[in-house]
């Protein structure tokens, strides 16, 4: 995965730890960063939807590749645990904090995942941020692609995008489900030919209970979502900078704007640049950049 092409502005704000899980999430986190999250990544896509030219290499490089994401799934047999480490404004939970900090290279790693039958590990992953259920009704199908409808109906999707029906207040992202799910189906249908993606392939190895990290496939793949990556091996993390969290920005905006929104300021502002002096619009353009 390439990252050369983005602005060094892109890179201040959202910083790419490409390399082993288990290694580059520690290095994430020494830098005061937070991992972006399932429902992050799709709101990032959906900023970028038809903004100015100099974001295209960035909506590709979001669209295009697999992130690994700070939202993790603990399991024990059948039984699964989703699990949701940041709140809608982005910051750390408790226990987000205390689950996340098991990803390290000092972990013993079994079939790629974090141990999770000792000290009671398994048994306190609950509260806050949380559901336990079991596999098969994390979707109508598993291991295998969805059509939009069935994925919107999706526990799995419905939880991971932060609908307020599903998680509580605090984690909630108004109206994201709702329109994440039939962009990514219209843009893949629109470069790749596609009806059905976003399907949901959960970790079905072995009984002993683990820990992993929820992955998102590129545009090309479907957006997938994987509950195997193997810690050892090489992710693509997104590290979110204190500042863009402070400012709102990062994983919760979806309550700022919408992209009607952002092209209904476009067209105010090209009205405005022939009766005002460029200089009077400047600030307006710069703050128009960073949305």
């Amino acid at each position: 995965m390439e990252k050369c092409n983005l602005p060094h502005e892109e890179m201040k704000k959202f910083e790419i730890y490409s390399g082993k899980s288990a290694w580059e999430m520690p290095n994430l986190r020494a830098d005061g960063r937070v991992p972006m999250s399932v429902a992050g990544l799709m709101q990032r896509r959906l900023n970028l939807r038809s903004l100015r030219k100099y974001y295209l290499a960035v909506k590709d490089f979001y669209m295009d590749n697999l992130f690994v994401t700070g939202d993790l799934t603990g399991q024990k047999e059948n039984e699964v645990k989703l699990v949701l480490t940041t709140y809608a404004d982005g910051s750390i939970t408790p226990l987000g904090s205390e689950y996340l900090a098991l990803i390290n290279p000092r972990e013993k790693l079994f079939s790629g995942a974090i141990n999770l039958g000792v000290n009671d590990r398994y048994e306190n992953l609950q509260g806050e941020g949380v559901i336990t259920t079991e596999i098969n009704k994390l979707a109508e199908i598993i291991n295998g692609d969805l059509n939009e409808q069935q994925a919107k109906d999706s526990l799995f999707w419905r939880f991971m995008l932060r609908h307020p029906d599903e998680v509580p207040e605090r984690f909630a992202i108004s109206g994201l489900h709702e329109e994440v799910i039939p962009y990514i189906f219209a843009e893949g249908k629109e470069r790749f030919g596609y009806d059905i993606a976003m399907g949901v392939f959960p970790d079905l190895d072995g009984n002993n209970p683990k820990l992993r990290t929820w992955c998102v496939g590129g545009l090309g793949k479907g957006s997938y979502a994987n509950g195997r990556h193997h810690l050892g091996t090489f992710g693509n993390l997104v590290g979110i900078a204190p500042d863009v969290l402070r400012l709102g920005k990062g994983a919760s905006n979806i309550k700022a704007h919408t992209m009607a929104d952002l092209q209904a300021v476009d067209e105010a502002m090209k009205g405005l640049e022939g009766t005002l002096h460029p200089d009077v619009l400047k600030p307006f353009a710069e703050l128009r950049k960073k949305l």
